[in-house]
C-alpha cells in the first residue's frame, strides 16, 4: 500500500511550473531515516532558487536523489534516531511575487521522525543557522532564510515515508508576462510517498500481565488492536505538537 502526501494539500497555491523528476525510492520493505538537502543561501545580486535537491536515506543503508536543480551545495546528514523513521514534513517557501521579480520554489524543508511504537519524536532541521532544541536534530550546512512553514503533513501511524518525487524549475521562457526572461526556482513542489510500516508494540507494552500504561494502548491502537478513549487520542497529539 503506497498514498501521496502532496505541499499542494497544504498550500495550493505553490507554483505549477517546471518538470516532475523520476523521484527517489528506498527499496521495498525500507523506510526514509535520514536526508540532506542541497541548498543555495539567497542573495541580493543573484537569480534564487533555494532549494535545489533532497537525497534520502533508507533504513537499508542506500541512498537515493530527487531531481536537482544546478545550483547550491550539500548541507551534512540529517538522521533519525535509531529505531526511528521519518513520518512526515513540512516545508519553508516566499509567497511568489510578479512573473517580472526573481521567485524561488522551497526555502527549507522539515522531516518528522518516529519510533516503531510511536513512543518518542524527533524532528530533522538543516542548516547551521539553526539553534539547538530538545528532540531535534541539526544538520549544519548552508540554509535559505525567510518565508514561513506550512503546515506538517503526516502518514498515518501504520506507515512511513518511503519515498519522494520532486518538481524542478530551471527557468520559465521569455514571455510577455516575464519580461526579465529566465527565472530559475529550484524545487518548487514536492510529493512525499508513504508506505506501510507495521507498528511494533513489544517495547512499549511489555509483559502481558499487569497494568497496561497508556503508552501502550496509544500503541495497540495504532495498530488497529483497540479503540483508544477521546481524551487519550488528546495527550498523544499534545505530546506531539510539543515535540
Amino acid at each position: 500500500e503506497i498514498y501521496t502526501l502532496s505541499l499542494h494539500d497544504a498550500l495550493p497555491i505553490s507554483p505549477r511550473l517546471g518538470f516532475w523528476g523520476s523521484g527517489a525510492r528506498c527499496p521495498s520493505g525500507s523506510f526514509m531515516t535520514g536526508a540532506r538537502l542541497k541548498v543555495m543561501p539567497l542573495s541580493q545580486t543573484e537569480d534564487n532558487t533555494a532549494l535545489n535537491g533532497v537525497e534520502l536515506e533508507c533504513s537499508s543503508g542506500e541512498t537515493s536523489k530527487t531531481i536537482e536543480g544546478g545550483d547550491g551545495s550539500w548541507t551534512d546528514w540529517g538522521k533519525c534516531p535509531e529505531g526511528q523513521r521519518v513520518y512526515g514534513f513540512r516545508a519553508r517557501m516566499q509567497s511568489r511575487r510578479s512573473m517580472a521579480r526573481d521567485n524561488t520554489g522551497l526555502l527549507d524543508l522539515e522531516f518528522g521522525c518516529r519510533a516503531q511504537d510511536l513512543s518518542s519524536f524527533t524532528k530533522l532541521r538543516y542548516g547551521s543557522d539553526v539553534a539547538k532544541a530538545p528532540n531535534t536534530v541539526v544538520a549544519s550546512g548552508p540554509s535559505a532564510v525567510g518565508g514561513g512553514w506550512t503546515r506538517e503533513l503526516m502518514c498515518g501511524p501504520s506507515a512511513a515515508v518511503c519515498g519522494m518525487q520532486a518538481n524542478v524549475v530551471r527557468f520559465t521562457e521569455q514571455s510577455a508576462s516575464s519580461p526579465q526572461g529566465k527565472d530559475d526556482m529550484g524545487l518548487a513542489d514536492l510529493r512525499v510517498y508513504c508506505c506501510a510500516a507495521p507498528v511494533d508494540c513489544s517495547s512499549a507494552c511489555g509483559k502481558p500481565e499487569g497494568t497496561v500504561s497508556i503508552q501502550c494502548r496509544v500503541c495497540r491502537r495504532a495498530a488497529g488492536l483497540e479503540q483508544l478513549e477521546p481524551e487519550l487520542v488528546e495527550l498523544v497529539q499534545i505530546g506531539r505538537a510539543h515535540v
